[in-house]
């Protein structure tokens, strides 16, 4: 199987509040969210999970990264996690899941907040979901 001219490619990037990974390579989420539902703020929003299914990620060491941007920021991120990544020529072309559990999440506002993926600096995906308060 030979690696796409397109790079990697992101298929999905979702936000759950668990994930198992099965021994077969089965991935089953648990509480796919849009909505963080908070009783006041700050508040914890957690614990989440954001996943990304990427596919054509090349053989070797890569680094990828999740990083959160609050509502309207344009400086520092709320948060921006490195992931080491090792993928095995046997996987080349596969779709992989790459996820990150997130116990704690400190929002001090409501509003969209956005999840990026960089795979080696380069942002692939970006999703956002949404913090508000319990009515």
């Amino acid at each position: 199987m030979t690696q796409s001219s397109v790079g990697p490619v992101v298929h999905a990037l979702v936000f759950c509040r668990d994930i198992e990974l099965g021994k077969r390579g089965e991935v089953t989420l648990k509480n796919v969210l849009e909505v963080l539902p908070v009783e006041s703020f700050p508040s914890d929003a957690g614990p989440l999970t954001i996943v990304a299914f990427v596919r054509d990620l090349p053989v070797g060491t890569g680094e990828g990264a999740f990083v959160l941007r609050a509502p309207g920021s344009e400086g520092e991120p709320l948060g921006a996690w490195r992931l080491e990544m090792e993928v095995q020529e046997a996987h080349q072309g596969r779709q992989q899941c790459i996820n990150l559990q997130v116990p704690k999440l400190v929002v001090n506002e409501a509003g969209w907040y956005e999840v990026a993926f960089f795979y080696n600096e380069r942002e692939l995906a970006s999703n956002r979901f949404l913090v508000g308060v319990l009515a």
